[in-house]
């Protein structure tokens, strides 16, 4: 069943005014704002391994032949990465790893 736009309206203001329709809606939900600290520094926490270019690691987690060339330890082709990750050259191929998957021999 169908009503007219008018019909509707007139539903919605006897709705409006009756208080036990008011009683059953949901009270709104309170929002708290909280405030942040605008001056916070996070302390960041870096680790330097003591690997240098062209040193002779061995690399466990890789299958195969396990000892590798530090090529280098910023940036290579452009690529750059943080200060605990180096391109190491494995076979014939160069892998980005962390400091803490290679051992130096």
């Amino acid at each position: 069943m169908t009503y007219r736009k008018k019909d509707m309206d007139a539903l919605k203001k006897q709705l409006k005014k009756d208080p036990s329709f008011n009683a059953r809606t949901k009270p709104a939900r309170k929002v708290v704002k909280k405030e942040f600290k605008k001056n916070f520094e996070s302390k960041k926490t870096v680790i330097k391994w003591n690997y240098k270019v062209n040193d002779i690691v061995g690399c466990p987690y890789l299958s195969g032949d396990p000892i590798g060339l530090i090529v280098s330890d910023t940036t290579y082709f452009g690529r750059k990465v943080e200060t605990n990750t180096f391109f190491v050259l494995v076979g014939c191929k160069v892998f980005q790893m962390s400091g803490q998957h290679i051992k130096k021999l």
